[in-house]
């Protein structure tokens, strides 16, 4: 598969919100290990605290990562926070002899209103009951966020009662 390219004419640093997906290579599925991407979850928040970013919401899927970032400074740079990212997720990865974790690039979408971002989290959330992974999407232990507490996420998308086994 061929790098996704950036778009011309969007800036990538300052007050940015983007929907981001990356695959990883060949479509492995590093993720099913649920204790792995949790550790892929906890670098993106890490590095994401360090380079000015808020996370609305993230699901790490079997072979793929949704992530929504938002710029919090000027500085924010959203290239720089996959590139960071992805390189640390990777290098743990490749300590396992597993070789590359990622795909190069990634997709993103620049969301520029309200009502995008809204369409956005209720996507990220959904995607492993679209998937077939879980039949509802609290069930599913790879999705959160740096903003909201796991309820207020699902309310958010109109999932009202929290499981008892996220608690």
């Amino acid at each position: 598969m061929a790098r996704p390219t950036r778009h011309d004419g969007t800036s990538y640093v300052g007050r940015e919100t983007f929907l981001i997906t990356s695959l990883t290579k060949n479509r492995v599925k590093a993720f099913e290990d649920i204790e792995f991407g949790q550790s892929v979850i906890n670098e993106l928040i890490a590095r994401a605290n360090r380079l000015g970013f808020a996370l609305p919401a993230y699901t790490v899927m079997p072979d793929h990562a949704h992530v929504i970032t938002v710029g919090l400074t000027h500085a924010s740079d959203v290239c720089q926070l996959l590139y960071e990212w992805k390189k640390a997720t990777g290098f743990c990865w490749s300590r396992r002899g597993r070789g590359r974790l990622w795909q190069p690039g990634y997709w993103d979408s620049h969301l520029i209103d309200g009502n995008s971002l809204d369409r956005a989290i209720e996507y990220v959330v959904l995607n492993p009951v679209r998937s077939g992974l879980v039949g509802d999407a609290r069930a599913y232990p790879l999705t959160g966020s740096t903003m909201y507490s796991i309820e207020e996420l699902f309310q958010f998308i109109g999932i009202a009662d929290s499981d008892p086994q996220r608690d």
